[in-house]
């Protein structure tokens, strides 16, 4: 609590004057580094803040003290709280975070305002939602771009007239994106080689943080080396973004140049490694070039104006953070090897750049105290970590803290690449597959390749150079990895790996930001948050999940267990879908497991293609992956039907995914894992009766149906959506639609009905009269409750909606099943759950039955209307209830789509094809409903193409 109190004592004393004086110094903290909220605890009463009458300061906060109250009662006109201006001259982007409350009885949700203005001019704003059913203290973050033009801003926390209630607000802060380091666009570059013979280590260590200082304004410098990328990557900056360059390897000509632009020179001794760590922290804090002690008497020699700051031997790492943590930048950390190893030359600039602490230390307490006072999700640039070390201690490490690793350790150039996410106009990242449209495949096993390790943007920056083998590259669906953060530290990269690869590959943001694991990652809200903001500007809709979830060997990955991870990616709608890698062992812990959050896929690994004998599992050729995928179902509405495989980057290119794709069975289709996606949600909407017209079958496949009784349709004023609905007599009526649909593991079935009476009656039955525990219905008793049950008539598991239908009223009924989660919604709210659900619905024996059970002891048939009966092979979010209850499967209803896809397109002009001249009922393909398949039906195809 004190230590809280004097965080902010501090800010207000710094901000209070100015900026002047932090131990004699001028405040010069990082863009990154500082909260820009004064005050954002209440613990300087009202300081920094305008407020209305309803606002108070309560002792109810996260930690026990004061936070912000806002109460609004029916008589009050609304109340708020809005900060006083904030500077965001220079920043793309801004992140917002608080804690917030809803106290018992709010009747709906509160508002925050994130409004931006210039010179007075108020320029636009962003609204975020207060949800008024969070009922304990929960952090919520969002990012906001800044209006063009902006120069200040300010957040208002707000409960209108049409609320009634009380929320507490704690903990509010406001900080530049954090991976935004406001380095400007180049211009021109000065062109170093970096293995010129005109310069020695100290020299090079001497330009690399030079470049890292100036990029702090604009990036100046550039180097090339013998691998020929940083050439490739700067003829690209100069012929399409127009960036000149000059040549010179001198670092006398640079001093000379630029020696207006540093403060002095920090001293060290590259045999004391403590000095080189410290020299490479103040560098840019201080804007002092480093100079190796080799350099020292030249330097004074010739540019004696440049006077030494402070003499770096005999200081260590801890002496820098305790003299001048307060003035780095609390958003960034470099980690990289310090000692006798050459990773000590690279990713210099870019600490330079960002202001941040250099740090190789083995002592963990020591390391832990920095971590304890970074800004949760700040980025560790490098690799491994001394006091944590080897690669699955060092990102645990990291995660836990709340840091992300972004593996970096042989990188040159970073601030002059991250300098081109201010271009102007701003570089476009399109996908090359962004616009591909797939088509559904049924009967075949769907497999995609990804290359691992691309999480490490060496790699991205410094591809092997057999992954672009014309014989391969290009020639079949890969997938490739791209961090997400790529859009500010490497966004011309991005652009050329995009512009280079056609619609045969596509990319997945590869761990997200950096490499880290959400199941250990505290502040996973903002992390997400910010990399659903990357996601967007890199047109990335798929993730590749990287987790040490296993901790082992033997913990299941269940949705239960994972929904609070995952749920973290899956709550943003850019995102279509996620797969998943567990570090330990071989990536396929999990053996191809397909589980749904928010009604969003998530698929494991399958299979390693790895030349390793480590591993049991691990396929070495390709032969040997195809022999293991050949002996799979081909089934796409299985999950047995998808194998996702992590080729290991360092042992195998695109060759033995050739390989491996020439010995697979015909019945096995590779397809990109973005397409993969695609198909899972093609496969799994599977069967849609919107009652239109006739009573025809509307699976997809085009099965048949049974008509029992006399179920008659409804003309459009009895029906809840579209022009008609169909009515069962409670007695016989009735309608079989096959066994399959609604036989999968997983389920959402959703209809519209109006009961005529409150009775013991079932809409939609597939529970077969036994004690198999495989099955499902939907049941309404006559209390007015409904029932989603699962299982079999004698072993089953229920879950009760109270009050849940009236006679003569419109409901719409949705249930779901993931795993051992079963939901039942009203009308669009969830009204009942259950999470210990052990039966399964996948039964294939049993009819799916509209109108009464189908095996039932009882007969129970259902008195009234049903309308727009859908069922798919997944578990939908709330979200797509509710849409599903506002706007349908398909909106519009496009009369055209025979195979219920919700558009028309060439799958429904084959299958058109396929019934042309057929006679009969119950034939899709007739769709003026004249028992033949004509001419006279081909307008309707062509009224809805591809609509």
């Amino acid at each position: 609590m004190a230590l809280k109190k004097q965080a902010v004592t501090a800010l207000l004393l710094l901000y209070y004057f100015c900026g002047i004086a932090v131990g004699g110094e001028e405040w010069v903290g990082g863009d990154t580094a500082a909260n820009l909220i004064l005050n954002g605890s209440a613990e300087n009463d009202f300081y920094g803040w305008n407020y209305s009458y309803g606002v108070s300061i309560v002792n109810d906060g996260t930690e026990g003290a004061h936070c912000f109250e806002l109460k609004r009662d029916f008589s009050d006109r609304y109340q708020d709280l809005r900060s006083d201006e904030i500077n965001v001259t220079g920043c793309g982007e801004i992140m917002i975070r608080f804690a917030v409350m809803a106290m018992d009885g709010a009747s709906s949700d509160g508002q925050v305002d994130v409004r931006f203005s210039s010179h007075n001019e108020f320029l636009g704003q962003e609204q975020f939602a207060i949800d008024a059913g969070i009922t304990e203290w929960t952090y919520v973050s969002h990012i906001v771009s800044v209006e063009e033009g902006a120069d200040v801003m300010d957040v208002r926390f707000l409960i209108d007239e049409s609320t009634e209630g009380t929320f507490l607000i704690d903990d509010i802060s406001v900080y530049r994106a954090p991976m935004d380091f406001g380095i400007s666009s180049p211009e021109h570059l000065y062109v170093i080689d970096f293995h010129s013979k005109y310069l020695n280590d100290a020299k090079r260590i001497a330009l690399t943080s030079l470049q890292g200082i100036l990029a702090q304004n604009k990036p100046e410098l550039y180097f090339i080396d013998g691998g020929g990328r940083y050439q490739m990557y700067l003829d690209d900056l100069k012929n399409r973004y127009g960036i000149t360059a000059t040549r010179n390897d001198y670092l006398s000509f640079y001093l000379d140049k630029y020696k207006d632009e540093l403060a002095g020179y920090v001293l060290y001794d590259f045999d004391d490694v403590d000095s080189f760590s410290a020299a490479m922290s103040l560098a840019g804090v201080l804007r002092a070039v480093p100079l190796d002690i080799s350099l020292e008497s030249d330097v004074n020699r010739r540019w004696p104006e440049l006077q030494m700051l402070v003499d770096c031997r005999g200081k260590t790492e801890q002496w820098v953070y305790q003299n001048y943590w307060h003035r780095l930048n609390h958003n960034a950390i470099t980690i990289q090897d310090t000692d006798q190893s050459s990773r000590k030359f690279f990713l210099r600039d870019l600490g330079a750049a960002s202001k941040a602490i250099s740090w190789w230390n083995s002592d963990y307490s020591a390391t832990q105290q920095v971590f304890e006072s970074m800004n949760p999700n700040s980025s560790v640039w490098g690799w491994d970590n001394p006091a944590a070390p080897g690669e699955l201690s060092a990102v645990d490490f990291h995660s836990q803290n709340s840091l992300f690793q972004v593996p970096a350790d042989w990188m040159l150039n970073l601030s002059t690449f991250a300098g081109m996410a201010s271009y102007e106009p701003e570089i476009e990242l399109k996908h090359p597959a962004s616009d591909k449209e797939y088509e559904k495949k049924t009967d075949v096993h769907h497999v995609a390749f990804m290359m691992s390790d691309m999480d490490n943007i060496n790699v991205v920056f410094h591809p092997l150079s057999h992954w672009f083998d014309p014989q391969y590259f290009g020639q079949f669906p890969m997938g490739w990895g791209m961090q997400a953060s790529m859009v500010e530290v490497g966004p011309s990269v991005m652009d050329w790996w995009y512009r280079k690869a056609g619609d045969n590959n596509s990319f997945s943001a590869y761990s997200g930001q950096g490499y880290m694991y959400p199941s250990k990652f505290p502040e996973l809200d903002s992390y997400s948050t910010v990399l659903n903001s990357y996601m967007k500007k890199g047109d990335l809709e798929s993730m590749v999940i990287l987790d040490n979830y296993s901790d082992g060997w033997d913990k299941p990955l269940t949705f239960s267990g994972y929904k609070d991870f995952a749920g973290k990616y899956t709550r943003f709608d850019n995102l279509k879908g996620l797969f998943y890698v567990d570090v330990q062992g071989d990536y396929a812990r999990y053996d191809g497991k397909i589980l749904w959050f928010d009604g969003k896929p998530m698929v494991a690994t399958r299979y390693t293609l790895w030349d390793s004998q480590q591993y049991e599992g691990v396929s070495r050729t390709g032969e040997q992956l195809a022999n293991s995928i050949n002996q799979l179902a081909a089934d796409s509405t299985s999950e047995d039907g998808y194998s996702f495989v992590i080729v290991h980057a360092w042992s195998y290119g695109l060759e033995q995914v050739h390989n491996a794709i020439q010995n697979l069975d015909e019945n096995v289709r590779v397809v990109t894992p973005d397409e993969m996606i695609d198909q899972l949600y093609f496969n799994t909407d599977t069967a849609y009766w919107p009652f239109e017209l006739d009573t025809e079958n509307r699976f997809a496949d085009n099965h048949s149906y049974e008509k029992f009784g006399e179920p008659e349709f409804v003309a459009e004023d009895n029906a809840k959506r579209g022009i008609s609905g169909i009515s069962f007599d409670g007695d016989d009526d009735c309608i079989d639609f096959g066994n399959q649909a609604g036989s999968s593991e997983w389920l959402t079935a959703a209809f519209w009905m109006k009961s005529r009476r409150l009775q013991l009656q079932v809409p939609v039955d597939k529970l077969p009269n036994d004690n198999s525990g495989t099955g499902w219905n939907v049941k309404l008793r006559e209390t007015g409750e409904v029932w989603f049950r699962v299982g079999s008539e004698s072993n089953n598991q229920t879950i009760i909606a109270p009050n849940g239908y009236s006679p003569g009223e419109w409901v719409h009924v949705a249930c779901t099943l993931n795993e051992n989660v079963g939901r039942l919604y009203i009308n669009g709210e969830l009204a009942a759950e259950r999470t210990d659900i052990v039966h399964s619905p996948a039964n294939t024996s049993v009819p799916i039955r509209i109108g009464k059970p189908a095996e039932a002891a009882v007969e129970e048939a259902f008195f009234g209307i049903l309308d727009d009966v859908v069922i798919y092979g997944r578990p939908l979010s709330h979200e797509e209830i509710r849409s599903l209850m506002n706007e349908g499967p398909c909106s519009p209803y496009l009369k055209g789509d025979l195979n219920k896809d919700c558009r028309v397109n060439k799958t429904d002009l084959l299958q058109f094809g396929k019934s042309w001249l057929e006679n009969g009922e119950g034939i899709s393909a007739d769709i003026d409903q004249n028992q033949s398949v004509d001419l006279r039906d081909f307008p309707y195809l062509s009224d809805g193409w591809e609509k």
